[in-house]
């Protein structure tokens, strides 16, 4: 907690180690915060890739704005992921 509108977030997924970024974590963080009287129920969550701004609404829809960008760009030869 950084102040009641402003939360810092680091999420560590399991396989992938610490990312730079996720959604569901900052929506969540911002929720659970709130429950507990922390914040508000609007805030700019912070993270390694950028800040997200959350919003949970009255009518309990939790909101998510902020920057898109790209993270991995592959290509998968699905005839290696066949099973015999």
């Amino acid at each position: 907690m950084i102040a009641p509108d402003h939360l810092k977030v680091r999420t560590w997924e399991r396989g992938a180690g610490l990312t730079r970024a996720c959604g569901t974590a900052a929506c969540a963080s911002l929720v659970g915060a709130h429950r507990r009287g922390f914040a508000a129920r609007a805030a700019r969550v912070e993270m390694p890739g950028g800040p997200l701004q959350i919003h949970w609404a009255d009518d309990d829809h939790v909101l998510m704005t902020g920057a898109v960008r790209t993270a991995f760009r592959g290509t998968v030869n699905l005839a290696d992921m066949a099973h015999d």
